[in-house]
């Protein structure tokens, strides 16, 4: 299935409904999709999405307007810029980041049925373990926690939590995927988000989550039936540190 880009994309009507800030330029084309707005601390943010070629036009189209430069950015990766819209982008640019998603049940598992509802009080100490730097952490309690067992221990653990689309759709966001070390290559990663996906899509639209684009894990997603909806690169006005 080819990727689709620009404001019809999963990925772009997925990530700008919960903009609030005040939005100082956007446009939305088929090809490619650009938004920047000033937050509430008054940082300027963009997140632009599309083929390179078209987004980079799109882009410089924003700084010819005289759009402030954005000090954090998020943009499909590819794209090849002129010195003056480098000059504009944020400096410093490194940790690529996938998005994927399904509106469909993943392939069944014979593992799965070992899924059960947690705490996020259980879950916590797995995540910290597993996956110290996962964005779950940022708003741990708002996720509704699921973990799988192997032999007698909780071993793997993820997280969902409710997300709305432009269309007003009710999505579910996975976060916080962890398997503690000593339980890998079991195969518990993969029982656990089969079962979750399948349930959260007995209430949502959509399911939907990110991974850093070099996560070992990627097979895994692909082998499973999700489908790869946005290969983005993030940019910041300051050095980005490891996630």
């Amino acid at each position: 299935m080819s990727e689709i880009l620009g404001c019809g994309s999963v990925f772009w009507q997925a990530h700008t409904a919960s903009l609030a800030g005040d939005e100082l330029f956007r446009v939305e084309e088929r090809d490619a999709a650009v938004v920047v707005e000033k937050n509430t601390d008054g940082r300027v943010e963009l997140l632009g999405h599309g083929d390179p070629e078209r987004l980079s036009l799109v882009l410089d189209q924003a700084r010819r307007a005289g759009v402030p430069e954005p000090a954090w950015a998020m943009l499909s990766r590819g794209l090849t810029l002129s010195p003056e819209l480098a000059a504009w982008l944020p400096e410093y640019w490194g940790n690529d980041w996938d998005f994927y998603w399904t509106k469909d049940p993943l392939h069944e598992r014979a593992g799965a049925k070992a899924v059960r509802d947690i705490t996020a009080e259980d879950a916590r100490p797995v995540v910290a373990a597993a996956n110290p730097r996962s964005e779950a952490f940022d708003d741990f309690e708002s996720y509704r926690w699921y973990g799988i067992w192997s032999a007698g221990v909780l071993a793997s653990v993820i997280g969902a939590k409710d997300d709305t689309d432009v269309a007003g759709r009710r999505n579910s966001y996975l976060g916080g995927l962890g398997t503690l070390p000593e339980y890998r290559g079991r195969g518990l990663a993969g029982d656990i988000m089969t079962v979750v996906t399948a349930f959260e899509l007995e209430t949502h639209s959509l399911v939907t989550f990110g991974m850093w684009a070099e996560n070992p894990a990627r097979h895994l997603y692909d082998s499973l039936g999700y489908i790869h909806g946005g290969a983005q690169t993030i940019a910041d006005s300051t050095p980005i540190g490891p996630h």
